[in-house]
């Protein structure tokens, strides 16, 4: 019988839904953020697959660039703590 696969969750998968959900709701592609927050799309797409929390400076300019609320903001700093 074979065995079950095993779905390995990304380590930062809740920061990585939160910030595309942020994204989405700021009505921004990947491009769009990567360009508001001064970032590569590449920077965008990393942060959203969850593999690995952005830097903080990263991570307040991808909150700016969405217009994040501070309710938002803390959010997705608890999600990394």
């Amino acid at each position: 019988m074979p065995s079950p696969r095993r779905t390995a969750q990304a380590p930062y998968a809740p920061l990585a839904a939160h910030l595309a959900r942020l994204r989405r709701d700021a009505r921004l592609s990947q491009r769009a953020l990567a360009s508001a927050a001064a970032v590569s799309r590449g920077t965008i797409q990393n942060a959203e697959a969850g593999t690995s929390a952005p830097s903080p400076s990263v991570l307040d300019a991808i909150l700016d660039a969405c217009r994040a609320s501070d309710h938002a903001r803390r959010d997705a700093l608890w999600t990394i703590a």
